[in-house]
């Protein structure tokens, strides 16, 4: 019986592997976790629409999708606009046109001298 339950409880509590690309975020359960690896491998796409486009068609849409577009807008507001047509739900746009009128959120922080 002890054996039985190291084994369980050594093969149940294996971490899944690190996802290495996009698409394996969608088998990471915890919405926020996914969230974050979503965004980690969005991010660096954004110097690059059509590629970033590519990698948004990737996530569900709806409110993941339109999640991640508004992190991403946040991220660099100087896109947002762009960002916000992509949008598809009227929660999402809403949220994109409070984050482009406040573009001070993806200004740099002032450091304490």
């Amino acid at each position: 019986m002890r054996g039985l339950l190291f084994t369980l409880l050594t093969f149940g509590c294996a971490a899944a592997p690190e996802p290495t690309r996009l698409e394996d975020c969608a088998a990471v359960e915890d919405a926020v976790v996914r969230g974050d690896c979503q965004l980690k491998f969005t991010t660096p796409l954004l110097e690059d629409p059509k590629a970033l486009d590519a990698a948004l068609a990737l996530v569900p849409e709806g409110v993941e999708r339109d999640a991640l577009i508004a992190r991403l807008a946040v991220t660099d507001p100087r896109r947002g606009a762009r960002l916000c047509k992509a949008m598809t739900t009227p929660e999402g746009q809403q949220k994109c046109q409070q984050v482009l009128g406040r573009p001070h959120l993806g200004a740099p922080r002032k450091t304490k001298p």
